[in-house]
């Protein structure tokens, strides 16, 4: 017998975090008169995001992922709900709640965000050599709202349930830094520095026994924690860069493999699901993920014994070699690819 009631709510969408050369001009407009802002950077996991809203008055709870909300009835193909509305976890949550509503007396409505993340639960390329897929299933909480409040993880961290595998991001490593508006570059020449470490080796792993790399951080603005926008993600691909000696293998592969033909026609099949993406980097890394999948092991094989190329060699050029194209998708034009590019441009929204 359930001890709260399930009860599906509206979709509440969490605020998609975007890279430090997007925020910086955000920063600077918020913060006109300031010259430091205070930073802290927690290990960026790679799962599937998962919420849980609760009315803590009414007994009632919901379940959401990014993009849905699930009904009374519906199961999440992650294992997710399943997982957390075992009694003895529900119980345990259910207590937490009510110690972090404690927090703010007389509020009632709390919103607890995570990455459920472990083995099986990451799509990206390569990921075999990730930590993240060698530590069992567990919720990796970065976000904890009251009512419209964002909250300071640091405020609650002794109420979460490690013995439910339900942990705070400051369970686990993290790093404080200051960002000179005027002059941001010491800052993130540390960002960089901290971000390719985290990539030979997660910070998050290390503490949980399991070798290989991270994906990166995500560097929360301490000096407005009521506005997420101000946050900003730093990932190892965003340092990588092919080296000279590849570059000509690099041209190779556009030219055989990558071709403008197959990237174009690549967009306009998957245009239905492009639609909902409208920030552009964003959608060419979901195109990228999934372009490597028209390969056959065949292209991989020689692809990799020929041209010395391996998929995270490759997964920034793609990216940037995908955003060219849907940002500028009459540069390729019909003689080239065989694609009506001004129908490209409607179907994309540019």
């Amino acid at each position: 017998m359930a001890i709260i009631k399930y009860k599906s709510k509206s979709l509440l969408k969490f605020p998609s975090i975007k890279d430090i050369n997007t925020v910086l001009p955000i920063l600077k407009s918020r913060f006109p008169e300031k010259k430091l802002l205070t930073f802290r950077g927690t290990p960026k996991m790679n799962g599937v995001q998962m919420s849980i809203l609760f009315d803590h008055g009414r007994d009632e709870y919901c379940i959401q992922s990014r993009t849905k909300s699930f009904n009374e009835e519906e199961r999440d193909k992650w294992g997710f709900r399943k997982y957390i509305e075992r009694d003895i976890h529900m119980r345990r949550i259910k207590k937490m709640v009510g110690e972090i509503l404690d927090y703010r007396s007389g509020k009632n409505h709390c919103r607890i965000v995570g990455e459920w993340c472990g083995s099986g639960l990451t799509d990206i390329p390569d990921s075999n050599s990730m930590a993240v897929q060698k530590i069992p299933n567990m919720w990796y909480v970065f976000g904890v709202q009251i009512h419209n409040e964002w909250i300071d993880l640091k405020e609650i961290r002794p109420h979460f349930l490690r013995d439910s595998k339900i942990y705070s991001a400051l369970d686990f490593p993290t790093f404080d830094l200051q960002i000179d508006l005027n002059d941001p570059s010491e800052a993130l020449s540390r960002i960089k520095s901290l971000t390719l470490k985290a990539y030979q080796q997660c910070p998050l792993g290390i503490q949980m026994n399991a070798r290989g790399r991270g994906e990166g951080f995500v560097w929360t603005c301490m000096d407005d924690l009521k506005d997420l926008s101000l946050s900003f993600k730093s990932r190892y691909d965003d340092y990588i860069l092919i080296s000279s000696d590849k570059e000509k293998d690099l041209d190779i592969f556009f030219s055989e493999f990558m071709t403008s033909q197959r990237i174009i026609k690549h967009v306009e099949k998957r245009n239905e699901e492009l639609q909902s993406i409208r920030d552009l980097k964003s959608r060419s890394q979901v195109l990228a993920k999934s372009v490597f999948k028209l390969f056959s092991q065949k292209d991989w094989k020689r692809i990799e014994e020929e041209l010395h190329l391996t998929m995270l060699d490759l997964k920034l050029p793609v990216e940037r070699k995908i955003l060219e194209y849907i940002q500028n998708p009459s540069e390729h034009n019909e003689s080239n690819t065989g694609i009506n590019t001004d129908q490209l441009k409607i179907n994309l929204h540019l």
